[in-house]
């Protein structure tokens, strides 16, 4: 993982709610709202808390995902079962919808499944946190020359993502440089890159595809 940009991610996040709480109590203190405005500025600061809550909590999974050990070497995971814990252990409402052919039976190696399963928690919260209200989000997973593509964007704009290869036309890597969906989605990236994975975006689109590599081939 690159330090830096973990550090850069946790700066620009930490920043605004901590603008927020600065500028209003400073107006409260200096008496320049009237009533109305007290009550609104006093909304906007509890607001501001709560996300510093959620900032210490993902800072918290990133260090543990630094620094817990593997569960004991690396166990071969159905990617169906993960997708299904994510969903069922997010806070994303209402929940999304999962879609997944019969015919896939793609299992991934990995030393931390509990890592994987978080890690999609968090990218479905960050992706929900940036989808317009009301909009369900879809997940997808589909069968890619031996890989495996997990798509999750909203169901308005999860037809259009499908479409889209890694390097296909409109389409942007998704990296932990870039950013971009808060220092929840840094979890995720952080966990989803220790596996080899590829994740791409479409230009608009505001979902991700996150390619998972085949299992590798055991030494003869």
């Amino acid at each position: 993982m690159d330090t830096a940009a973990t550090l850069r991610v946790l700066a620009h996040e930490l920043r605004m709610p901590t603008s927020v709480i600065q500028g209003y109590v400073r107006m409260l203190r200096e008496g320049l709202l009237d009533e109305q405005d007290r009550d609104k500025a006093l909304t906007q600061i509890q607001q501001a808390t709560g996300r510093l809550s959620e900032l210490a909590r993902d800072a918290s999974s990133v260090a543990q995902w630094l620094t817990a050990p593997p569960n004991g070497g690396a166990a071969d995971a159905p990617m169906a079962t993960i997708l299904e814990r994510a969903i069922a252990t997010s806070t994303v409402t209402p929940p999304p919808t999962l879609a997944i052919p019969p015919q896939l039976s793609f299992t991934i190696a990995t030393p931390n499944v509990q890592a994987l399963v978080t890690a999609f928690g968090r990218l479905l919260e960050a992706i929900a946190r940036d989808a317009p209200v009301d909009d369900t989000l879809a997940v997808q997973a589909r069968s890619a020359g031996g890989a495996c593509d997990v798509l999750i964007a909203p169901g308005s704009a999860a037809a259009a993502l499908s479409m889209s290869t890694p390097d296909g036309p409109g389409t942007e890597p998704v990296t932990l440089i870039r950013g971009g969906l808060g220092l929840t989605f840094l979890l995720a990236v952080a966990v989803f890159e220790a596996h080899g994975a590829t994740l791409w975006t479409h230009a608009g689109s505001r979902g991700i595809i996150v390619r998972l590599p085949p299992k590798p081939a055991r030494p003869s």
